[in-house]
C-alpha cells in the first residue's frame, strides 16, 4: 500500500516538471539560406527578440578568416537537413573560412524567456579547425568558457545546448554564445560550416494558451491588389497540424479555401509554398483584374506548439485592380523607309480586349472617340 501512495504522489510532481520544459517557443532561428551577401547570410530567418550574428573578418583573400557566404553548399548538410524549422529545404549554410584567426558571434537575448536550448549542425573541412571552444556572456562582453565541440570532417552532426540550469541566461537582454577554434585534430586552415541554428525557450509568463495570429496578403479590404500578386497567410509562431505533423508545401495546400466573391464562391484553383511559418497561395491560372477574391484558413487545422489551435475561420477578402489603359507619349512611331506606323498601348492588369482601329483619311478632324474600342 505504501509503494501505491508513494506513486501517487509522484505522479503531480511528474507533470510539474513535464509541464517545465514543454510548450517552448522558437525564439530565434537561422537557416542560413539566403547567400546574397554576408549581412544576408547571417540575419535571422526569424527573431522574437532581434537576435544578431557578428563574425571576425581579416578580409576575403585566400589565407583570410571571413564568412564565405557564395559557397557555403554542398557537404551534406542535405543528407538529413537536420534541425530545420517549417519544413525549410536545406539550401545554403553559413561557411567561415580560416576559423582558426576568428570567432563568431551569437548574440541572443533572452528578455521573458527560460529554459533556453540551443541546437545547431556542424562539421569542417578535411583542413578545418578540429576544435569548437563555446562561451557565453551574461552581460555581453565578458565570456565564460561554457563546452567544447569537436567538429568531424564528416556528414553535419547535431549539437543540443540545454542552458536552462545556468543561472543569468533565461531573461537577459544581454545573453551571447561564441564559438572560436583550434587545430585539434583537424587543421589550421580550411572552414568550419554551420546549418539550421535555432533557440527554444519557455515563456516566463507561464503556460502559453493563446493560439497563432494569423496576417494575410494583400489585407481585408484592400480593392487594387495586382493581378500577379500570390496571396500569403502567414503566422507570427512556429505551427504544425492538429495531429503534431509537420505542415509542408504539399499539404498547407489543404488547410487554404481560394474562392471568388465571398465564402461561398465558385472555388479557385491554386498550389502552396511553405517557408518561416508563411503559406503562400500561387493561383493556377492567375487573378483576373477588378474582381474580389475571398482567402482563408480552414478552422481546426492548425495549432502551435503548445497545442493552441487556430479553431475559428480567419479570412481576406481583396479585389484586384481593374483595367487601366492609356496611350504612351510615343503612341505612334512612324517608319517612312519600312512604310510602317506602330502604335503603343499601355495596359495595366491587362484583361480580354478587343481594339478596332480605324484609319481615315483626310480630313482627320473627324475623327472621334468611335473611330475605335476597347
Amino acid at each position: 500500500m505504501k509503494n501505491k501512495y508513494l506513486f501517487r504522489g509522484l505522479l503531480p510532481i511528474a507533470a510539474l516538471f513535464h509541464g517545465a520544459v514543454s510548450g517552448q517557443t522558437l525564439v530565434h532561428y537561422w537557416n542560413f539560406n539566403n547567400n546574397a551577401s554576408v549581412a544576408a547570410i547571417t540575419a535571422p530567418t526569424s527573431t522574437l527578440l532581434n537576435g544578431s550574428i557578428t563574425a571576425t573578418s581579416t578580409g576575403t583573400g585566400n589565407t583570410d578568416t571571413y564568412v564565405d557566404f557564395a559557397n557555403g553548399t554542398g557537404q551534406n548538410f542535405n543528407i538529413d537537413n537536420l534541425n530545420a524549422r517549417n519544413g525549410d529545404a536545406s539550401g545554403t549554410h553559413l561557411r567561415y573560412n580560416y576559423p582558426i584567426n576568428g570567432n563568431v558571434q551569437f548574440n541572443l537575448p533572452t528578455t521573458g524567456y527560460n529554459n533556453v536550448v540551443v541546437k545547431f549542425t556542424t562539421r569542417r573541412s578535411g583542413s578545418g579547425a578540429g576544435t569548437q571552444s563555446w562561451s557565453y556572456s551574461l552581460d555581453g562582453t565578458t565570456f565564460v568558457p561554457y563546452q567544447t565541440v569537436t567538429s568531424q570532417d564528416a556528414n553535419p552532426q547535431l549539437i543540443t545546448f540545454d542552458l536552462s540550469t545556468i543561472s543569468g541566461v533565461s531573461n537577459n537582454p544581454n545573453f551571447k554564445l561564441k564559438v572560436e577554434f583550434a587545430a585539434g585534430a583537424g587543421g589550421a586552415v580550411g572552414n568550419n560550416r554551420f546549418d539550421n541554428f535555432t533557440v527554444d525557450a519557455t515563456a516566463t509568463g507561464g503556460v502559453d494558451t493563446t493560439p497563432p495570429t494569423v496576417t494575410y496578403l494583400p489585407a481585408n479590404n484592400v480593392n487594387n491588389a495586382s493581378t500577379t500578386v500570390n496571396p500569403t497567410i502567414t503566422f507570427n509562431e512556429n505551427v504544425r497540424l492538429l495531429d503534431n505533423s509537420a505542415i509542408t508545401a504539399a499539404n498547407a495546400q489543404n488547410l487554404v479555401e481560394l474562392r471568388l466573391t465571398n465564402a461561398t464562391g465558385v472555388l479557385v484553383p491554386f498550389t502552396t509554398t511553405l517557408s518561416n511559418n508563411k503559406i503562400t497561395v500561387i493561383p493556377t491560372a492567375g487573378l483576373l483584374p477588378n474582381q474580389a477574391y475571398y482567402l482563408a484558413l480552414k478552422p481546426n487545422m492548425v495549432e502551435d506548439t503548445s497545442d493552441n489551435a487556430v479553431n475559428t475561420t480567419t479570412s481576406t477578402i481583396f479585389t484586384t485592380a481593374g483595367t487601366s489603359i492609356s496611350l504612351d507619349k510615343t503612341f505612334v512611331k512612324v517608319n517612312e523607309n519600312a512604310g510602317t506606323l506602330a502604335f503603343k498601348i499601355n495596359v495595366n492588369n491587362p484583361s480580354n480586349a478587343t481594339v478596332n482601329l480605324v484609319v481615315k483619311p483626310a480630313p482627320f478632324s473627324t475623327a472621334n472617340s468611335s473611330d475605335f474600342t476597347l
